[in-house]
């Protein structure tokens, strides 16, 4: 009996763990990008679906999206 509660904990924490994982792939929507160059001269162009982070992983961005970044600390060291 406990080993048979054992593994079936053991099998939903897994589970759980394993589902709680974001495993999206980050992609940006299509859309028209345009960027004014000067009074007189814009620049637009139509962008399809592309990830955000490439193969050799850079992060690709456009002018006009936004980024949220999430660092975390260890101890008080300044870089």
């Amino acid at each position: 009996m406990k080993m048979t509660l054992s593994i079936s904990i053991a099998f939903l924490t897994i589970a759980f763990c394993s589902y709680g994982q974001d495993t999206a792939h980050f992609k940006r929507i299509p859309h028209k990008m345009t960027v004014l160059v000067d009074n007189s001269t814009v620049y637009e162009e139509d962008l399809d679906e592309a990830p955000f982070i490439l193969p050799d992983n850079t992060v690709q961005l456009y002018p006009g999206e936004t980024i949220y970044i999430e660092v975390e600390q260890e101890g008080r060291k300044q870089i």
